[in-house]
Order: C-alpha cells, then structure tokens, then sequence
C-alpha cells in the first residue's frame, strides 16, 4: 500500500534509488527474519515505482548465498534495474562497482558499501563490497572528477534503532567528503537518523524504513531523501 503513495514521487525524479535489504528467490521458498527471501513481485513493484538502481550491500545480502546473489542480480537485470554493492563475480564487480550514469548533461558516480553481512561467510566467486576504508579510497581515487560531476557513497552503517548516528558514521562521512563524495545517503538503523547540508555536499545518516514488516515506534516509518544537483 505504502508504495502506491510514493509511487508519484519515484516517478517524477530523474534518478530514483533505493536500498534493496532482501535477497529475491524465483521459488516459492520465502522467508522473513532472520534470512530474508522475497517472491519476484518485488522486483516487479520496483519497476512500477520506477527505481532505476537498487543498492545491495547490506547485511541480508548473502541470506541465501550463491543462489540468493545470483537470482536477485538476474532478476534485476531482466527489470533494467541497475545495481552495486554486491556482484555475482569479477566481470559484475568491474562493470558495476563504481556505477556510472547520466542524468540531463550531469555525470554521476556511485558507490555502495555495507558494514557486514551478519557473520555469513561471502561465497565463493561472489563479491561484496565491504566498510574497509583503504578500498574505499582507492574506489574514491580511481574516479576521474574530469568526467564526473556527482559522486554519491551508499553507506550500509551505524547501530539498529539508534536514533542519531555514532562517531563511527561521523568519521567515515569525513573521509568520504574529504575524498570528494557530494551525497552520502545512510541505511541499517531503521529509525530516522539526522541529516546535515552544507553548500558542497549532504548526509543523510539513515532514511529509516520504507517498507517493512517492524511496527514499534520509530520503526514504522522513513524518509524520502529528494537531492537537486545543480551543474
């Protein structure tokens, strides 16, 4: 139902972006918590929204392993739903790892990254891109600002149900500014964390939830995160 009512607003923008925190499987063995699995109507409602790029590094992303990895890409892929974060092998990881697009005459780059993947062990061939701030940098470092306009840093951080962000976020949001990021846009706590702007740049700390299935306070709800950029 919440999706009917954003619906409009993914439409309208240029480049809409969510945090995709379930694993899609094509059987009809789904699950909830703690392991994740969604039927495919969810991609479809992705594409009815009108998502453009589904970020996939959290900590439910290697809920259903191999299998789980290589179905949600496939079933995105079939939408022309772009994706990051998480790649299903190298050529993926190359292709996707920072993903680049265009939206009138500006250039975009993005990046995602997730603090863990709840003690799963990332399978074999299979990658995700993880909180390490080295290859961060080194991601950072390897985008050429004379073809990029916007730099965007997807951050999978923080601590669940705490309602403003700990000195870790803050940190990692420094050497993220610092190493030319414009938007950070934050996920994991769940509740609504606050945001910070400036002339250059803006922190989202963390949306909250869109759509889920937790109910107690400050849980049941989030934010729409709408960024003009202006060339």
């Amino acid at each position: 139902e919440s999706i009917e009512y954003i619906k409009p607003i993914f439409a309208n923008a240029d480049i809409a972006v969510l945090n995709l925190e379930t694993t899609i499987t094509t059987t009809s063995n789904y699950s909830g918590y703690p392991c994740f699995a969604s039927p495919t109507a969810v991609a479809d409602a992705l594409v009815d929204m009108g998502v453009d790029i589904a970020l996939l590094a959290n900590n439910h992303c290697c809920d259903r392993l191999a299998r789980g990895i290589d179905t949600t890409i496939e079933q995105l892929e079939l939408r022309s739903i772009a994706h990051t974060g998480v790649y299903r092998d190298s050529s993926d990881y190359t292709k996707n790892n920072i993903l680049h697009f265009e939206s009138k005459g500006i250039r975009f780059a993005m990046v995602n990254y997730t603090y863990g993947t709840n003690g799963i062990p990332v399978p074999k061939d299979k990658l995700v891109n993880l909180i390490d701030t080295t290859a961060i940098i080194r991601d950072l470092r390897s985008i050429s600002h004379d073809s990029i306009d916007c730099v965007i840093a997807c951050m999978h951080w923080g601590n669940e149900y705490e309602r403003h962000q700990n000195r870790h976020q803050e940190h990692l949001a420094s050497i993220l500014k610092r190493e030319g990021v414009d938007i950070i846009i934050g996920s994991h706590a769940h509740v609504i964390q606050p945001y910070e702007a400036d002339s250059t740049s803006v922190v989202f700390y963390s949306l909250g939830n869109q759509v889920s299935n937790q109910r107690r306070r400050y849980c049941n709800g989030g934010l729409l995160a709408e960024v003009t950029v202006i060339k």
